[in-house]
């Protein structure tokens, strides 16, 4: 069984940055994984017609310097981001999602002109299925953003006047955001729960039967499962410090799909 680090990542192409050549899901990981962090177009749209602000590096929000942004506005507020795409030959294994680890506060994503989904709440992860959206050759993907800092959804100590005890706002995407594939059926998500001699590992998704792997410093260790969850002892474990932070990989398959993550 591969471990995360020899799995081949051949779509991942260009001189990348660490954090677009990095996964930035680290305890749920596939080896299909484009970066979508980079150059974006980006728009005003609070008005009637789009207005180009400029181009901007994702995952940084507009309010930062990182960001490039190369007019600088006085709102961000209602902003939308825009890039072209196109899947390589090969990299479409049943469905193709697209992740966002966070954007700020309502997101609305388009493919190709058509609306896919909407997303509320600025501080958590999400993701849309976009495979029936996307063409062969060339696609645009587009994702509107509003942030007007209503006090109906919580958005922390931020202000548009900051001072004091109040932060610049953070609008936008702000958070890595990225291409992966999955059979039909696949691993949506894992909640892992370790003990100090114990690992109970839940899946969402995926079909019944699954193979959970532990690759332990005596060797890999294999178990089978059905359902959803799974309690493994760690005999003797090997445990975690901060002068020894050691940690457990694991992989598990379930059918077509295999996730990789640790504890």
């Amino acid at each position: 069984m591969k471990r995360y680090k020899d799995l081949e990542t051949p779509f991942e192409h260009g001189a990348l940055t660490s954090w677009e050549s990095e996964y930035p899901r680290p305890q749920l990981r596939r080896d299909s994984f484009i970066s979508l962090c980079g150059e974006w177009e980006l728009f005003d749209v609070s008005a009637k017609d789009e207005t180009l602000i400029g181009s901007i590096k994702v995952p940084f929000p507009p309010e930062s310097r990182l960001s490039g942004v190369s007019e600088y506005a006085d709102d961000f507020s209602h902003i939308l981001y825009r890039r072209k795409i196109s899947i390589p030959d090969g990299f479409n294994r049943g469905r193709i999602l697209i992740n966002f680890g966070a954007a700020d506060q309502i997101a609305k994503l388009f493919v190709n002109g058509s609306p896919v989904g909407e997303h509320t709440g600025g501080y958590l992860p999400f993701s849309f299925d976009i495979t029936s959206f996307l063409q062969d050759g060339e696609n645009e993907i587009s994702v509107e953003c509003i942030d007007t800092l209503d006090t109906d959804i919580p958005y922390g100590k931020q202000r548009k006047k900051r001072g004091g005890m109040w932060y610049t706002p953070t609008s936008g995407i702000w958070q890595p955001v990225w291409l992966e594939s999955t059979p039909r059926e696949y691993i949506s998500s894992l909640k892992i729960t370790p003990t100090l001699d114990s690992v109970a590992i839940e899946c969402v998704g995926g079909k019944s039967d699954k193979v959970l792997t532990i690759h332990t410093e005596d060797g890999d260790k294999e178990y089978k499962f059905s359902g959803d969850s799974i309690t493994v002892s760690i005999p003797d474990a090997h445990l975690w410090t901060p002068d020894d932070p050691y940690l457990y990989s694991f992989t598990i398959t379930d059918g077509e799909d295999t996730v990789v993550s640790y504890f």
